[in-house]
């Protein structure tokens, strides 16, 4: 798969699981809809990493490359790192502790991943044109 096909794919996948968090939420299954609205914004991180051909195994260093190369460096606004950030922290209390946030956290937390992906899909522009 070339790059440009890859960061495709990485993006149509967080798009995708934002739309499904979102109907999540509405369903009121707020544990599920925060891991979706992570894995959003992980598939985000994802892609944007990949425009430097920088990958990782562990989720938690791929976001801190994230924060290094690209919030660090004045790319991407902090508030995006703390918005990936605690979508991971509140996924792995959501899958591994069985912690359930309540609605106005989740969707502040989906609100954060949104406006993140919305960046990153403009940064990534020029990987997402033609076919």
């Amino acid at each position: 798969m070339t790059e440009a096909a890859e960061i495709k794919a990485l993006v149509r996948a967080a798009e995708e699981d934002e739309a499904i968090a979102a109907r999540l939420l509405g369903a009121g299954e707020y544990r599920q809809a925060v891991s979706r609205g992570y894995y959003a914004a992980f598939y985000y991180v994802t892609a944007v990493l990949r425009t430097r051909d920088l990958s990782y195994k562990r989720h938690a260093a791929a976001i801190a490359a994230f924060n290094k190369e690209f919030v660090r460096a004045g790319l991407f606004p902090a508030k995006d790192y703390a918005a990936v950030k605690n979508a991971f922290d509140l996924r792995h209390e959501a899958d591994y502790r069985l912690i359930t946030h309540g609605d106005a956290v989740v969707r502040e937390t989906l609100n954060a991943v949104g406006s993140f992906g919305a960046r990153a899909r403009e940064a990534l522009a020029p990987y997402l044109a033609g076919p």
